[in-house]
């Protein structure tokens, strides 16, 4: 009797829904602050739970092509979203500023933090920014990473994501945002890689008006 039940309960693992597991939704680095901020509201209304992971916007893309088991993605780049094997694509539902953060103590002669231009669109849109000046770069693998190396003084400067300095609560008289006409905007979309049945309603969600207090506090802006 013992071992039925144990056979049983075992069948019934099995056969449990694929949507008891997370939704695994792999997040530009700029955005993870705030999508952890939101997580538990998204996980409510969407009844399901998420695992993120984040880096570069090229790196997660190089990932999912090499079949990393992402059920979202959520890019930081138009261009190379097209780039992603089998993906649904939604419209993009926010557009994440670009800020120049200065450390008061710092040098101003120190080098200038950017994400790598290669992988990243924060770094694309610093070199916009620079263009031919002869400053001194330091090149990180992610947006996230250029706010790290000025955090930590690697850097005196960086060209960091609006929604990171707001995240981290840096005093405004620090930064200064960009003018967004000098640059191509950085726009977020949701890509839809695995048929979990979550994903649709975490990526109308996303999109969704009930989230855009949130978001409009770490400074994103409608597209």
């Amino acid at each position: 009797m013992r071992a039925g039940l144990l056979l049983l309960f075992g069948w019934l693992a099995a056969c449990a829904p694929a949507h008891d597991r997370p939704v695994l939704i792999a997040t530009a680095s700029s955005f993870r602050p705030a999508l952890e901020a939101i997580r538990s509201e998204l996980q409510q209304m969407c009844a399901t739970s998420i695992s993120i992971s984040s880096a570069s916007t090229g790196a997660l893309i190089t990932q999912a092509n090499q079949g990393a088991p992402f059920d979202l993605l959520i890019s930081a780049d138009i261009e190379l979203s097209k780039l992603v094997k089998a993906a649904s694509i939604d419209p993009p539902f926010a557009r994440s500023p670009l800020a120049l953060w200065v450390r008061p103590e710092a040098s101003r002669a120190g080098p200038v933090a950017i994400a790598n231009p290669a992988t990243a669109p924060f770094g694309r849109a610093a070199m916009q920014v620079i263009g031919k000046s002869d400053i001194e770069l330091v090149t990180a693998n992610s947006a996230s990473q250029a706010f790290s190396f000025v955090k930590s003084g690697a850097a005196s400067a960086g060209y960091v994501p609006l929604v990171l300095l707001k995240g981290a609560k840096i005093p405004k008289d620090d930064y200064e945002v960009i003018d967004p006409d000098s640059y191509f905007a950085v726009m977020l979309q949701v890509l839809r890689l695995n048929d979990h049945p979550q994903t649709d309603c975490l990526a109308r969600s996303l999109a969704g008006e009930a989230l855009w207090p949130h978001l409009a506090e770490f400074g994103y802006e409608l597209p």
